[in-house]
């Protein structure tokens, strides 16, 4: 896994570095040509000659800052036309000027070499550097110079060039890659701040991460009592399913206890740590660096972790990175728990905790759909309160709502996670049973009854309340009804069947389903 690679500096900012380079480079060329002085061994120049070459220079260097450093795809084809101008000028100055004092002449060709870096490229710089140093040597052996002194300053001259070359590159690439980190982070904070949708919050963090940061291992952990919940977990090369650990003792649990990122550089050494242990996720190989940063917000507690099988894998950019990579994930996954939040509420009734009517009309259409694709059985059992009315006649709507209440919670009790309930309006209540037969669903409407008789109910003056009785209804897909409509209106007649009966009744009952 590589590294992204940092993008070039813009045209602009490529404009304002080299400028000054290049007004300097000028000052240095009128100095040579106008006011140094002659000697045996230098070309002697007519005056206009000097006002054309120095008129040239700058007119090319006009032509650069205003044309072509303006046009990153005209540059890119005058790359090599720039680069061997730069290695030709640097040669003819000293072609010009043998007796040149080499420092100064250093001086040029560190000029000329920093700008070709920044425009080019260091493979661009280079070339120019060897090419000055090939010729400056040849000029050495034709003058059969054996002076260990000149060839030491010949030698040293270019190395020091060299070194302030790479230092200047180091530090353009420093300053690139902080830059584009910014602009990685900031790109996944707008993504994230866009998205409801938790899966795709973890997928723009997994992208993130691989763009910017050496990580044998990351994961996503969120506190859900005494457990985590590794909600993303990435171990060399491979993701594993979500997956709960217990958090006490973890180096995790410091940092969500402390609220403190922590940073552990090599794990082959113990912690200094209290109560902390080393635990394995993932796969076998052990991490042996370590970066944990707490994630908080008033809707989740958690934390983000990478960590790497080398020792010292990460610098103090790798910790603001993840540092912040770690606030705008907790605030990401936080919106999207808040917006699930509010889309739960808006699928329940407020009083009782079940599926208002509208969504449980959506479960009961999707239910459908499925139980014909797959050939399965689908209940549909509507439940209605007896003589409710007369309870809060008599006993007042806060027992009225009690008796609710207590309904759907007795309801729960019986039915498993793939059933669901809701409230079908007023006193009347549905229950969605996928894959349960006629019989299978008359056994749970038997236990809902007998579960109601047992509830107590109490008024304000602590007087018992006789509990209600409920008359129930139930219909069968695709066997009864083969259509959501015709089995609503089937479950609900006979739920009116039940009532009509004499209440506490269960229609149909058990001779008509051991007949189908």
């Amino acid at each position: 896994m590589k590294k992204i690679i940092p993008q070039t500096i813009t045209p602009l900012e490529q404009r304002r570095v080299v400028v000054p380079i290049l007004i300097g480079f000028l000052l240095l060329l009128g100095t040579d040509l106008f006011l140094y002085p002659n000697t045996p061994n230098n070309i002697p120049l007519p005056e206009a000659l000097k006002i054309m070459i120095w008129l040239g220079s700058a007119t090319y260097i006009a032509t650069l800052y205003k044309v072509i450093l303006l046009s990153p795809r005209r540059f890119q084809r005058l790359r090599w036309v720039n680069t061997a101008s730069a290695a030709l000028g640097t040669i003819a100055l000293q072609t010009i000027f043998p007796d040149i004092d080499a420092r100064f002449y250093s001086v040029y060709v560190l000029l000329t070499v920093i700008c070709i870096a920044i425009l080019a490229g260091r493979s661009h710089a280079l070339i120019v550097l060897v090419v000055n140093f090939l010729f400056s040597s040849t000029l050495h052996l034709q003058a059969n110079s054996t002076k260990l002194q000149d060839w030491l300053l010949l030698f040293t001259n270019v190395i020091a060039v060299f070194l302030i070359l790479e230092t200047i590159l180091q530090f353009q690439h420093i300053s690139q890659a902080r830059i584009q980190r910014l602009r990685l982070i900031n790109q996944f904070a707008q993504q994230c701040g866009a998205s409801l949708s938790q899966e795709h919050v973890l997928s723009t963090l997994k992208s993130t991460i691989e763009q910017t940061i050496r990580a044998d291992t990351y994961f996503v952990g969120l506190v859900e009592g005494e457990m985590l919940n590794l909600v993303l977990l990435f171990d060399q090369g491979e993701y594993f399913k979500p997956t709960r650990v217990k958090i006490k003792g973890t180096l995790s649990s410091w940092v969500i206890r402390n609220n403190a990122p922590l940073f552990i550089s090599d794990l082959r050494e113990e912690p200094p740590l209290e109560d902390v242990d080393i635990i394995q996720i993932g796969k076998e190989a052990l991490n042996l660096c370590w970066l944990g940063v707490p994630m908080k917000t008033p809707e989740i507690t958690g934390v983000l972790v990478v960590a790497s099988y080398t020792p010292n894998a990460f610098n103090r950019n790798d910790i603001e990175l993840v540092e912040n990579l770690a606030q705008h994930t907790a605030q990401a996954l936080g919106n999207t728990f808040q917006h699930e939040k509010v889309e739960q509420q808006s699928r329940l009734d407020s009083l009782t905790g079940v599926y208002n009517h509208g969504y449980l009309l959506k479960i009961l259409e999707g239910e459908s759909l499925q139980a014909r694709r797959q050939n399965q059985p689908l209940s549909l059992v509507m439940i209605d309160i007896d003589y409710f009315k007369q309870y809060n006649d008599t006993y007042g709507h806060m027992i009225g709502d009690a008796i609710l209440v207590s309904l759907c919670n007795v309801i729960r009790r019986y039915i498993k996670k793939t059933d669901a309930v809701g409230r079908w309006g007023g006193e009347e209540f549905a229950i969605v049973l996928p894959n349960a037969s006629g019989t299978q669903s008359l056994r749970i409407c038997q236990r809902i009854q007998e579960a109601m008789k047992k509830v107590n109910f109490q008024s304000a003056e602590r007087h018992h309340i006789p509990p209600p009785t409920i008359s129930q209804g139930i219909a069968l897909f695709p066997d009864e009804a083969n259509t959501v409509d015709a089995l609503i209106q089937l479950a609900d007649r006979r739920l009116y069947i039940a009532k009509a009966r004499g209440r506490n009744q269960i229609e149909p009952g058990e001779q008509h389903w051991e007949k189908t």
